[in-house]
């Protein structure tokens, strides 16, 4: 970790108040995440040069790191509300709505089910927040306000996001700071037994309050006991990036064990007959089934290795500022190449066009509607989202994040292990990514952890655990699902409807990591 910066009150300050900006311009000023980004942007822009020793050629080189990540990510947005709009084009989503919702007599119950447990095995195959934009739709068909349904998914699904996408946050963790995955895999399935049950109760919570809790409990505590024997077996068996995937799995299955044994005599089973759904079962799910299928392809060798050849990449030269904060050379900063997730989704929405046509369920040509839908959510979404990951590159590569970083360690002393969990859900905050909260601030927990004489694997485990549920308050995450559905402008209430259970979890790894 850079020691020649200067890590003092004043420089502490200047490096938090683009984050403070953002924070008091989303939650006490209403203003939308376009407006706040903008702000947050500027003053970022502004500090860099003046008080961080930042040139201009290393702010172009920050802004080009914007732009790519961007583009990373927009794909991914594009691709995700164009297979979302097809298939409510088609009458796909309202069909599968009906299919999932077999628990709709008990509300609560269909809620864990979807939000929690469901969108969590979503992100084991395809995260990147694509479960939110994926699981919401049907928490709505449900009856659920659009709000709403976008909030329970975002905090139901963030517990399984450092194993989504099949390990990719995780194994980025054990890269950056240097320690095996085998070696945390026994203290991150104990962090993710913890996140995974309390996240449960803050769906319940969340959706009905207290009253959701205690009738909840049981369930809650059922599939949390499901889970965490996944979590354990799959660090036992030394595959900890199946660990969303079949914990997900046996939390559902846990979900519909206690229910099918519960006395309780209201249940209703009035879920709808199978002659209710405009299409088969078939029909109603091989879009989902297509995608699943081409996520786990595309991480197969040897058409993982194919795919990858073939792409481009954005380099980035190394550079130091004027105050000796090095940058290291990034010879492929981002690569998009066809295994990009959004190359899954894009082939899983050609293969319902064809599949829908074949059966003259659609037009011969694909419908322009669609196009024009996809376009008008995703331009406002992408363009507040190069905003906040720019301000995000300039934090990080001038300095400003590391001297936070810095600067609450040392003052932390012996309670740091409390606080180290909120680096992770900083860096997810500022970047809208696991993965690179992992990169951002791995190694320094790790480092940390030694100087302060703290086990490092349960620190850097606190760490992507809370990096993991931050994905519930991420702009870009937020960004994503409020424009998949068409609802844009809800941002700033999401944020503050989502954060006080992010703070807690948060605030929940760190008291775990220190009792350990």
């Amino acid at each position: 970790m850079e020691t020649s910066l200067p890590v003092n009150t004043v420089s502490i300050f200047l490096s938090a108040l683009p984050l403070i900006a953002i924070t008091v311009a989303l939650l006490r000023m209403r203003w939308s995440l376009l407006h706040a980004a903008l702000l947050t942007c500027f003053l970022a822009f502004v500090l860099a040069p003046s008080f961080f020793g930042v040139g201009a050629a290393m702010l172009l080189s920050m802004a080009g790191k914007g732009v790519a990540f961007t583009l990373f990510i927009g794909i991914i947005l594009v691709t995700a509300i164009l297979f979302y709009n097809l298939l409510t084009e088609l009458g796909i989503m309202e069909a599968m709505g009906k299919r999932l919702l077999f628990l709709k007599g008990r509300p609560l119950l269909q809620v864990l089910f979807l939000a929690w447990c469901f969108a969590g095995f979503m992100e084991g195959f395809i995260g990147f927040g694509i479960p939110v934009v994926l699981v919401a739709p049907f928490l709505i068909i449900g009856g659920l306000s659009p709000f709403m349904a976008v909030a329970l998914t975002l905090v139901g699904h963030a517990w399984a996001v450092t194993y989504g996408t099949l390990g990719v946050a995780l194994f980025t963790l054990a890269l950056a700071s240097r320690i095996p995955a085998e070696q945390l895999s026994f203290a991150l399935a104990a962090q993710f037994t913890l996140m995974f049950t309390l996240t449960g109760f803050i769906v319940a919570h969340l959706y009905r309050g207290w009253q959701g809790v205690r009738e909840g409990a049981v369930y809650i505590l059922a599939a949390g006991v499901a889970a965490g024997l996944v979590f354990y077996a799959c660090a036992y068996a030394n595959v900890p990036q199946l660990s969303a995937l079949l914990g997900g799995l046996a939390g559902a299955g846990a979900l519909l064990l206690v229910d099918a044994l519960s006395p309780d005599k209201r249940k209703k089973k009035d879920g709808p007959a199978e002659d209710e759904a405009a299409f088969s079962v078939f029909d109603t799910f091989a879009p989902y089934g297509f995608l699943c299928v081409a996520a786990l392809l595309f991480q197969a060798n040897p058409i993982r290795g194919a795919l990858d050849s073939v792409g481009f990449s954005f380099s980035f030269a190394q550079a130091y500022t004027a105050l000796g904060f090095l940058v290291p050379a990034e010879p492929e900063f981002v690569r998009i190449s066809l295994r990009h997730p959004g190359t899954a989704i894009f082939l899983a929405t050609l293969f319902t066009f064809v599949l829908y046509r074949c059966r003259g369920n659609c037009a011969p040509v694909f419908p322009v509607g669609v196009f024009k839908r996809t376009i008008s959510l995703a331009a406002p979404a992408i363009t507040t989202l190069l905003v906040l990951v720019t301000t995000a590159m300039i934090m990080n590569d001038s300095g400003m994040t590391t001297i936070l970083a810095l600067g609450v360690s040392r003052a932390a002393g012996p309670f740091y292990p409390v606080l180290a969990p909120f680096f992770g859900l900083l860096g997810t905050f500022l970047t809208g990514s696991n993965t690179n909260s992992n990169l951002l601030f791995g190694l320094f927990q790790h480092q940390a952890a030694l100087n302060l004489g703290f086990a490092p694997t349960l620190l850097v485990a606190s760490h992507t655990a809370a990096a993991s549920v931050a994905s519930s308050i991420a702009p870009a995450k937020i960004l994503l699902g409020t424009s998949a559905i068409g609802n844009n402008g809800d941002e700033q209430q999401l944020l503050a409807r989502t954060l006080p259970y992010c703070v807690l979890l948060t605030i929940a790894a760190g008291l775990a990591t220190y009792i350990l």
